[in-house]
């Protein structure tokens, strides 16, 4: 009689564990970055321009928490914090990300609910046609969106530093 009394099987709940769901999280969403990085820095190859492939030496900071500093170490321009949780306060990870980003980098937060998309907090320019002085503000964006921009600004930033210049 399979199935019934003490030793029927029950579906045990496997316990999470937080730090490896985070980590996973991390790999993910540098991993992300770095498939657009390598777009850009081989589109530029195809033009004959020598660029440093910045993401060669994109990874993980595996001491963050032992030693401060945002979640990934080596992407240009931005100080990226990546959260995957489900009981997150998205003010508390912004301000996270305003903390760890130095050195005029801009802040970047990427974050998702299980199973659910990423998305990215950073800040955005507001300009005027009338030539009013631009304005920083918050900008929440679909990760579609953000790749589009930090696209731009990686193939700008490889531009300025290529060879030559």
């Amino acid at each position: 009689m399979d199935g019934f009394g003490p030793m029927a099987a029950t579906p045990v709940k496997k316990k999470i564990n937080v730090r490896n769901k985070g980590a996973s999280g991390e790999r993910e969403a540098i991993n992300i970055i770095k498939e657009r990085m390598r777009l850009v820095e081989a589109r530029l190859a195809d033009t004959g321009l020598h660029v440093k492939a910045a993401s060669n030496d994109v990874m993980r900071n595996s001491l963050q928490s032992r030693s401060g500093g945002y979640d990934a170490h080596g992407i240009p321009i931005i100080a990226l914090e990546i959260k995957r949780d489900e009981a997150m306060s998205l003010d508390a990870m912004w301000a996270q990300a305003q903390r760890q980003a130095k050195n005029r980098e801009l802040p970047v937060l990427m974050w998702r609910r299980n199973k659910g998309k990423w998305a990215i907090r950073t800040y955005g320019a507001l300009t005027s046609i009338a030539g009013a002085p631009m304005m920083w503000v918050v900008c929440d964006l679909a990760l579609s969106d953000f790749l589009d921009y930090y696209e731009r600004l990686y193939e700008t930033y490889l531009r300025m530093n290529a060879d030559g210049n």
